[in-house]
């Protein structure tokens, strides 16, 4: 144990330090909390759980509330006669990137006895500082290539989402067109373009979220002056919400490291090695259930 102290020590010696100048503070437009509601009973044994995020914005705060109790009011999303325990989760995974911008995803997910039966989702990107929705057509110009390289990008990741699976060829030809395109859902989240589709939309019975990822690095030559600065987020340290992992960008190197809340209840490293490995084993426990 005192060699393993030892070692932990000199490895930390040589871990980059950085600065207070060269970590950028979190604007107070970016700033959010959540508020978990109670475990509401639908039935015997189901159940529904839903959480609101408060922003800076109140008229933010009415849409995404509005689009929460939307997706726990869906008629196909109700869990039926469970034999253990079913339940309905409406979360909203929210991503933070460049100095206004903030991504919703509201996600509905129906569990029936372990297994997931349903799933929803609605989006909305805003600038917080304007409060204004973001459209990918802000990201890109008009004729940028980035139309076609996200394409690309759609069909060779959606085409391998499941491979012994051969995706609906008519439908993901459809999801590649321009218009399709300007108009999908999507997140800034700190290091990449994530693109939200439902997997039914390609894989007939299949139940989850599929995500097209893009790291900027491969799209910054296609941005606007408006994109680029919304997706440089070097030197800012992002805390990762109650419903995600998160990474920091160290500027010294451009390497990349767990994040977790800066102010965590209780405060303490032991909190922080907790909830990731929760978030670790959580995932894995559930894989059979969500694939």
């Amino acid at each position: 144990m005192k060699k393993l102290l030892i070692l932990l020590a000199c490895l930390s010696l040589c871990l980059p330090a950085a600065t207070a100048e060269e970590w950028r503070t979190i604007p107070d437009v970016l700033r959010f909390s959540y508020t978990l509601g109670y475990r509401e009973p639908l039935g015997y044994l189901t159940y529904l759980r839903r959480c609101y995020p408060q922003t800076a914005l109140p008229h933010v705060n009415k849409e995404i509330a509005f689009l929460v109790d939307h997706l726990a009011g869906r008629e196909t999303l109700l869990p039926g006669k469970c034999q253990e325990q079913g339940y309905l989760d409406v979360t909203c995974r929210i991503s933070r990137s460049g100095d206004s911008v903030m991504s919703f995803l509201v996600l509905g997910s129906k569990v029936e006895d372990r297994v997931q039966t349903g799933v929803a989702f609605e989006n909305r990107v805003y600038d917080m500082q304007t409060g204004r929705p973001v459209s990918l057509s802000a990201l890109f110009p008009e004729e940028s290539d980035a139309w076609a390289l996200l394409a690309r990008e759609v069909k060779t990741q959606l085409s391998a989402y499941y491979p012994q699976l051969e995706a609906d060829a008519e439908a993901l030809d459809a999801l590649c067109e321009r218009e399709s395109l300007q108009n999908a859902a999507f997140s800034l989240t700190p290091v990449q373009l994530e693109m939200h589709y439902l997997a039914d939309t390609l894989y007939p019975g299949k139940c989850t979220v599929m995500h097209v990822r893009i790291p900027y690095r491969t799209l910054r030559p296609y941005m606007t002056e408006y994109a680029l600065r919304q997706t440089d987020n070097t030197g800012t340290s992002w805390p990762p919400s109650p419903m995600t992992t998160a990474l920091c960008a160290t500027p010294a190197t451009g390497s990349w490291m767990p994040c977790f809340p800066t102010a965590p209840t209780p405060p303490s490293s032991s909190w922080a090695a907790a909830c990731w490995a929760t978030r670790i084993f959580s995932a894995g426990s559930r894989m059979q259930a969500f694939p």
